[in-house]
């Protein structure tokens, strides 16, 4: 398995499918939308609102986002190994699906288990804000 597959592996989360479209939803409109209309506000409101200095925004922001891959590996490590069984049974109704690789091939469409999703999800949740963080850092190193 190339090293890039390996890093990239925790953003297949992005790929789940649900045929009510609910996942599109949650995972794309509504950040986006929420994000310019933030964006907009901040625009019009807060002009002088100090945004790369040590009490603005980025900062604080990146300050905040540091502490949660603690918690979010703590949880994968719950849920990956906690002992009950109803976490393996397929998500009830229409169980979402998810693309998977396995064994050098790719498993298309597989119905996920409560504890694959949430495996998923959290493994997202941790590389997501690492992420997050370094961008953090790097536009602040940068602004200085």
């Amino acid at each position: 398995m190339k090293i890039a597959e390996i890093l990239l592996r925790p953003f297949s989360f992005l790929t789940i499918k649900h045929k009510s479209g609910v996942f599109a939803k949650i995972l794309w409109t509504i950040p986006l939308t929420a994000s310019f209309l933030i964006a907009i506000t901040m625009a019009i409101f807060f002009r002088g609102i100090d945004i790369y200095g040590s009490s603005g925004i980025i900062y604080k922001t990146t300050a905040f986002i540091q502490n949660l891959p603690g918690f979010y590996i703590a949880a994968l490590a719950a849920i990956a190994t906690f002992g009950a069984r109803n976490l393996n049974n397929l998500m009830q109704g229409s169980a979402p699906t998810m693309n998977i690789p396995f064994n050098g091939g790719l498993l298309t469409n597989e119905p996920l288990t409560r504890r694959l999703f949430l495996c998923s999800m959290f493994a997202y949740l941790t590389t997501l804000s690492f992420s997050l963080t370094l961008f953090g850092i790097t536009v602040l190193s940068f602004a200085d």
